[in-house]
């Protein structure tokens, strides 16, 4: 399901169109905004207050989000591990 603001981001991906009742308008949108949960992520110093940012994020912005931001992470956490 798709509203006039998906169809018109299909042609114009940086628009910054949403609409606000829309799921997929919300996960585009919290794709915008990735980048600055992973930095808090990151930055998160114990294993149960990540657990904890991950539920906030799962709570407030969807399966869909927490997914994409829990494999982010793990891309992070690997490249990291490979350098060490």
């Amino acid at each position: 399901m798709t509203c006039e603001a998906c169809e018109y981001a299909k042609e114009h991906p940086e628009s910054g169109l949403y609409h606000a009742n829309c799921p997929e308008c919300q996960h585009r949108m919290f794709l915008q905004v990735l980048p600055l949960h992973l930095d808090n992520l990151k930055r998160t110093p114990g294993t149960e207050d990540r657990r904890a940012y991950l539920e906030t994020v799962q709570r407030r912005h969807g399966e869909r989000a927490v997914n994409a931001l829990k494999a982010a992470y793990l891309e992070w956490w690997d490249q990291r591990r490979a350098k060490a």
